[in-house]
């Protein structure tokens, strides 16, 4: 298998948040906005706040995929469930 090393990640560092303010979804890392998620972008306001969720874990989902890859290096798995986990790290990283 492919091994993964832990990457000095080049994004915001700091836990990522979501908030609501009149109209969308600020994702923030202390005073440093990540992402604005509008709410008239997507077909409803539970889609719009699900989406701000999404990307304010990101971060940490990250980092649970490659401590799980180190891991996968260790236990016998599927080799297409531990692709499925380098592909998700690659297309965070690369």
């Amino acid at each position: 298998m492919k091994q993964v090393q832990e990457t000095n990640s080049t994004h915001t560092q700091g836990e990522w948040e979501s908030e609501q303010i009149l109209g969308a979804t600020d994702i923030v890392s202390g005073s440093i906005r990540i992402a604005l998620i509008n709410h008239n972008s997507t077909p409803t306001l539970e889609e719009a706040k699900a989406n701000a969720k999404l990307i304010a874990a990101a971060p940490d989902l990250l980092e649970a995929l490659i401590k799980i890859s180190i891991s996968l290096e260790q236990l016998p798995c599927k080799q297409s469930d531990y692709n499925m986990v380098l592909n998700a790290i690659n297309k965070a990283t690369n």
